[in-house]
């Protein structure tokens, strides 16, 4: 595939979360996803969607050196985003351009900013004065009300919703169909369970789930 004038960018990540990265990219028009990079040797020399495979993450220290100017993490995140932010520094340091995604059907305020790297999937609502940083996945059909804070490598996942005022600390997980009321903080690396309701603050690295949400001390998978 070409397309012409368009940034040569690769995906890192080719599993599910990476073909929806992909389709993402080809129906924004956003670059060129002339490759892939996953370490799963079965996808070697395959493709998705249409985009070849090529390696695994070592190739990032020879990409630019190969005619690549820019990447994305097609990677996705249940229970930590550790492994992101360490592959999104990664593709930074080897002096890539990290690639911000909005597919086409997502609705985004002109009053917002938005991170490098960031990918907002479709159905996803960002409204006016929400300040989103680096390297965030605001998932399918994902809300981010007016007026809120969310740090490098989040993931919000599909169907969250995060009202005025939420801060999420970087690392952070938002499961999918969580509703986080307005005003409340979210700390880093912290996890809200998909389902969940939180109506209180959550201390760095806690992992909360029901409703109203609690900490986890049963050791339930978020």
């Amino acid at each position: 595939m070409s397309l012409a004038g368009m940034p040569a960018c690769l995906v890192v990540g080719g599993g599910g979360h990476g073909r929806v990265v992909i389709d993402a990219i080809l129906a924004a028009a956003a670059a060129d996803p002339v490759a892939i990079l996953d370490p799963d040797p079965d996808l070697l020399g395959g493709s998705v969607l249409g985009v070849r495979v090529i390696g695994d993450d070592a190739f990032l220290e020879k990409a630019k050196a190969e005619g690549f100017t820019h990447f994305v993490l097609g990677t996705g995140s249940v229970k930590t985003n550790r492994q992101r932010q360490e592959l999104f520094e990664k593709g930074l340091s080897c002096g890539l351009t990290p690639l911000t995604v909005q597919h086409p059907a997502a609705v985004l305020s002109s009053h917002c900013r938005i991170g490098a790297g960031t990918v907002i999937l479709a159905g996803a609502v960002v409204n006016a004065g929400a300040v989103i940083e680096q390297n965030v996945i605001i998932n399918t059909a994902a809300v981010v009300e007016h007026d809120c804070s969310v740090g490098s490598h989040v993931h919000l996942g599909p169907k969250s919703c995060i009202l005025g005022g939420v801060r999420v600390d970087s690392l952070a997980i938002i499961g999918a169909g969580a509703v986080v009321m307005p005003g409340v903080s979210i700390g880093k690396a912290a996890v809200v369970g998909a389902g969940a309701v939180v109506v209180g603050d959550v201390p760095p690295e806690a992992c909360v789930v029901g409703v109203p949400a609690s900490e986890d001390t049963k050791g339930k998978s978020p």
